[in-house]
């Protein structure tokens, strides 16, 4: 398993360098991350609903390899641990699970949906559409 870096983390970890930047645009190939990766899971675990309107997905720099440009080449999960209507923001992907919670009880109960281990229950509000066509895609 393989996490993307962070560009702040890099920052600490490495200093302050041009360096983070370009490591953070450099993925490779699409072929290269199409033969190394089966799968892609992409959790957002974003909060702030007091502290804002409008809470969205904000990647740690511009051009990051973190933006799922690769959900074409590699089958990608979006999970959200807490805002219900990130798939504003990434509504290329065609698989998105909202999991209502950050805890473990939650993300548990994601993952064994995801496995096949337990069904999906309910039916998905009209909300985390958030009134788009191309989130429906």
């Amino acid at each position: 398993m393989d996490v993307c870096p962070n560009y702040h983390d890099l920052e600490v970890e490495n200093g302050v360098s041009p360096v983070n930047f370009m490591q953070m645009i450099d993925s490779g190939s699409r072929e290269e991350f199409a033969e190394k990766y089966d799968v892609v899971f992409l959790v957002l675990n974003i909060k702030g609903y007091a502290q804002e309107n409008n809470v969205r997905v904000r990647w740690s720099c511009n051009h990051s390899r973190e933006l799922p440009w690769y959900n074409l080449e590699v089958p990608t999960i979006g999970i959200s641990l807490n805002y219900t209507n990130h798939l504003i923001d990434v509504p290329q992907l065609k698989t998105f699970i909202n999991a209502y919670g950050p805890n473990r009880e939650h993300i548990r109960a994601a993952i064994e949906k995801i496995c096949g281990r337990s069904p999906f229950r309910g039916t998905a509000s009209e909300t985390v559409f958030c009134g788009r066509w191309e989130t429906r895609l």
